[in-house]
């Protein structure tokens, strides 16, 4: 039995960076593979191709949807600064965050928040945290009410 981290060390070598930053995430999702873990099976294979990539990876930003895409586009195209995507604030996974502003945004799609359990997780991070969430609607239909909201919180 291989554990997850080796598997992500054996395939370091052979991915593009935005494929592996995703596999590292979605590591992280359904295994709870952290960045000790990884350094964890580096000592033990030392040498092994794809290290540095990997510690690169684990820890780099990772778009995971095209409704994070569009918003991403939508900041760009209105010059509002980027956030950093899908990563770990206070132990919890989130799709966009501001540090300077002590922002953080999820976007809410159907497809990562269909099932009562993921409703579920995401309410318990909401009542830990100040995020505030868009949907597609907001994205795409009511991107300039968006984009003034954030102006207001990124000034």
């Amino acid at each position: 039995m291989t554990t997850v981290p080796r598997v992500l060390l054996d395939l370091a070598p052979s991915l593009e960076p935005a494929d592996l930053s995703r596999a590292c995430h979605e590591a992280w999702v359904h295994h709870r593979v952290t960045p000790p873990m990884i350094e964890a099976c580096i000592a033990r294979n030392p040498g092994k191709p794809g290290t540095a990539k990997l510690r690169h990876a684990f820890g780099a930003d990772v778009t995971l949807s095209k409704l994070e895409d569009a918003f991403l586009e939508l900041l760009k195209t209105h010059g509002l600064p980027p956030p950093r995507t899908n990563i770990d604030v206070q132990s919890d996974k989130v799709d966009c965050h501001w540090e300077q502003h002590g922002l953080t945004v999820e976007l809410q799609s159907y497809r990562f928040h269909g099932s009562r359990y993921a409703y579920e997780k995401d309410l318990a991070r909401r009542r830990r945290s100040n995020h505030i969430a868009y949907s597609y609607g907001d994205v795409v239909d009511r991107s300039e009410e968006t984009i003034a909201e954030l102006r207001e919180l990124l000034a």
